[in-house]
């Protein structure tokens, strides 16, 4: 029943898409679906049209076509260049697009490059709709600047946002540990196996 009601998703997409060959919402859906369904080039190919047909389309809700493009290069081909290639674009077309600044955050993180994944991060957070896991990312980038103090103000942040992420709390024994506050340390740890006794 499930894969019916996908199959046939992706026919009215399809259909719409050339019933409207210049409507960018129509490609934005149909990228959306084959995403989905695990055709991601398609996806991308059908977003890349809708960029064609208009460059600044899409809200900050939905609609953001170089957001679904960097998002499919990043979770689906895991080609992190590619990714932050297109949300720099998405920033350029929708400044104020939250998610973009954290996304680019983090991949400026994982590349080693602290000063401009700081600064996405700030970003990010000063647009006061921030979620876990940019403060997370941003703790990171400050523990290893040495930061500690800020490192654990981040890392404090996130649980305090998701008292169940349990790589806060290891995050915030580590930085308790190398600040020699061994006790607190001890705590944080305790607290994370307490919610994940596998870890």
């Amino acid at each position: 029943f499930k894969l019916e009601k996908v199959d046939l998703y992706k026919r009215l997409a399809q259909k719409k898409a050339e019933e409207e060959p210049n409507n960018p919402m129509a490609f934005y859906e149909l990228g959306q679906v084959q995403i989905a369904t695990g055709a991601v080039d398609e996806g991308i190919k059908a977003f890349e049209r809708g960029l064609e047909i208009a460059p600044d389309f899409g809200d900050y809700r939905y609609g953001n076509l170089n957001y679904e493009i960097g998002n499919a290069y990043y979770q689906m081909k895991n080609d992190v260049d590619k990714a932050l290639e297109f949300y720099l674009k998405a920033i350029e077309v929708r400044p104020g697009y939250m998610y973009v600044y954290s996304m680019v955050g983090a991949i400026y993180r994982k590349k080693g490059k602290n000063n401009l994944a700081e600064a996405y991060l700030k970003e990010a957070i000063n647009m006061k709709t921030s979620i876990p896991n940019t403060h997370f990312d941003l703790g990171f980038v400050y523990f290893h600047q040495k930061k500690y103090k800020e490192a654990l103000k981040c890392f404090l942040q996130v649980i305090e946002m998701a008292p169940r992420y349990v790589g806060a709390y290891n995050n915030i024994a580590i930085t308790h540990h190398l600040m020699g506050e061994k006790e607190k340390a001890r705590e944080a740890w305790l607290k994370g196996l307490e919610l994940d006794p596998e870890n």
